[in-house]
């Protein structure tokens, strides 16, 4: 109900069944999927799906919630199966979710076989990186990377710009709604934000919102 009611009748969804669930939407055909379990955590499992986009080559979507404290072990054996699911097609890979990761040093220690880790990071409208939810009043959180979102190496050369509003992201956007509405970017009605609608100023500050949206786009060109 969900999916219908915000993206449309015409997306397709694939969910695992555990205590945190992770989830994939697609407004292209999903032609398989299924899930890899935590060798950390039994509450909840790395899900992916394969998607049909236009072209030649399919999409391998990854969703994941990490442990908050034992992730560094979690980030080899997440590559590893990765690695395996990649080599038994033809696949983009994208790889999304909540890292809990403080810093980037083990997901550029361990991802960078199948990832463009390098960077530049997606940033907020004032530059600032970090998705913790004290993001804006807490300097020591401020910048902490706990959610990310990575293409594989022959995705990542297909990267463009993000364009909301009068603001131009080279690298993908931080969406934190507190920062719109600090910068009055919002609608009079009904406390709007002007540019991403329905999204309300105080949607990021939320009972439970602990972490901010990461957005990235790509053009993939396709022969007709």
């Amino acid at each position: 109900q969900f999916v219908a009611a915000v993206f449309g009748e015409e997306f397709t969804f694939s969910m695992s069944d555990n205590n945190i669930p992770n989830g994939i939407i697609s407004r292209y055909p999903i032609v398989s999927s299924g899930f890899w379990e935590s060798n950390i955590a039994s509450s909840r499992n790395w899900d992916w799906a394969v998607i049909d986009i236009p072209g030649d080559t399919d999409l391998l979507a990854v969703s994941v919630h990490l442990h908050t404290k034992n992730n560094p072990e979690e980030i080899p054996v997440l590559t590893q199966k990765i690695q395996e699911k990649q080599a038994e097609g033809n696949y983009y890979v994208v790889i999304g979710g909540d890292f809990n990761t403080s810093k980037r040093d083990n997901v550029l220690k361990n991802m960078g076989s199948v990832f463009n880790v390098r960077g530049p990071w997606p940033v907020d409208q004032n530059g600032r990186e970090g998705t913790d939810e004290y993001r804006n009043d807490k300097p020591l959180m401020s910048q902490r990377p706990l959610d990310w979102l990575l293409f594989s190496q022959n995705l990542d050369v297909y990267e463009i710009p993000i364009q909301i509003g009068k603001h131009t992201y080279a690298d993908g956007h931080i969406l934190d709604s507190r920062v719109y509405a600090g910068l009055c970017e919002v609608h009079a009605h009904e406390n709007e934000l002007a540019d991403i609608p329905p999204v309300e100023a105080g949607d990021s500050d939320a009972e439970a919102m602990q972490h901010m949206a990461v957005i990235r786009d790509v053009m993939i060109p396709v022969e007709n």
